[in-house]
C-alpha cells in the first residue's frame, strides 16, 4: 500500500513506531476473530519505505496466522481483514501524528 504524504516527512523513528503499532493492531484483530485459546501464533511483517521524491511512502504488510485445526474460520480471510484494518489504522496514526496523507493505492490495485 502506498500513502502519499502531503505534508511532513517520516523519520526512521516515526516509521519504526508506525510499524510496531500496526503489528500490534493486526495481532489484536486476529485475536478478536479467532480467540485466544484457538490462536497459536500471529507473525506480522511491516516495513515502511520513503517518502520518495513524489512524497510516497510504501508500507508492506504481511500476516501469517497459525490456529487450531478445529476452528471453522477461513484464515486467509482473517489475514486479509487484519491487513485491511492495519491499512486504516496506519492512516489514522499518521494523521494523528500530524501528517497530511492520502491513500494512493494498494498493491492489489497496482
Amino acid at each position: 500500500m502506498n500513502f502519499k504524504i502531503l505534508k511532513g516527512t517520516l523519520s526512521d523513528d516515526v516509521k519504526n513506531r508506525l510499524c510496531e503499532r500496526i503489528a500490534e493492531r493486526i495481532t489484536d484483530v486476529a485475536l478478536a476473530y479467532i480467540g485466544e485459546k484457538e490462536l497459536y501464533s500471529v507473525e506480522v511483517r511491516v516495513e515502511a519505505e520513503g517518502p520518495n521524491d513524489k512524497g510516497l511512502v510504501m508500507l508492506a504488510l504481511e500476516v501469517r496466522i497459525e490456529a487450531s485445526p478445529f476452528i471453522k474460520k477461513d484464515l486467509d480471510e482473517i489475514s486479509h481483514n487484519a491487513i485491511e484494518e492495519g491499512v486504516v489504522y496506519a492512516r489514522e496514526l499518521l494523521e494523528k501524528w500530524g501528517f497530511q496523507t492520502s491513500l494512493w493505492r494498494t498493491i492489489e490495485e497496482a
